[in-house]
């Protein structure tokens, strides 16, 4: 039984490039400009997806006022480099009506390219984090797992999750 999800974000482990077409593209400067266009874009998730209940119950909370960000962490060379935004609201695939998505054109060519995916992954994002900021710089040192207090630095050299809940420690300025 995992602890109540209220005040808890969510990380997201992603490459910070793609190769598209013989282009390496930053992914973060991909979201943050159709951001900047538009003032909201999506983030997908790949493979397997949440169900339902937890969707609703991280939308219940964001509805209801409590801050949620999404936290996208991709390894470096010299660690980890972390980025954060506000979350709008967290939608399965096959549950968007009413929704429009919009996400950086790469995304239509991520069928094109096999070699991203393990046999087990899909080409199409299983769920979708629609995000109301940019995405910005993050130095994820306060952040610690829900599940057991972890630092969330030490657990990303221990293990792969692609998805971690993580509370934010850092004090109120």
């Amino acid at each position: 039984m995992i602890k109540s999800l209220k005040g808890s974000h969510i990380v997201l482990r992603i490459k910070s490039t793609i190769k598209i077409r013989g282009h390496e593209l930053d992914v973060i400067a991909e979201h943050n400009r159709v951001f900047d266009k538009i003032g909201c874009v999506g983030v997908g998730k790949f493979g397997a997806s949440w169900n339902q209940s937890r969707c609703n119950e991280f939308n219940t909370a964001i509805k209801n006022g409590v801050p949620t960000n999404l936290f996208i962490v991709s390894k470096t060379a010299n660690g980890y480099r972390g980025f954060r935004a506000p979350i709008r609201v967290i939608l399965l695939s096959g549950n968007t009506k009413g929704h429009v998505i919009k996400f950086p054109e790469y995304y239509n060519e991520l069928h094109r390219q096999p070699a991203l995916y393990e046999t087990a992954l899909s080409a199409k994002p299983s769920m979708w984090f629609l995000l109301a900021g940019r995405l910005e710089s993050h130095p994820l040192v306060h952040l610690r797992l829900l599940s057991n207090g972890r630092p969330l630095l030490d657990v990303l050299s221990d293990s792969r999750p692609a998805t971690m809940l993580v509370l934010d420690r850092q004090k109120p300025h």
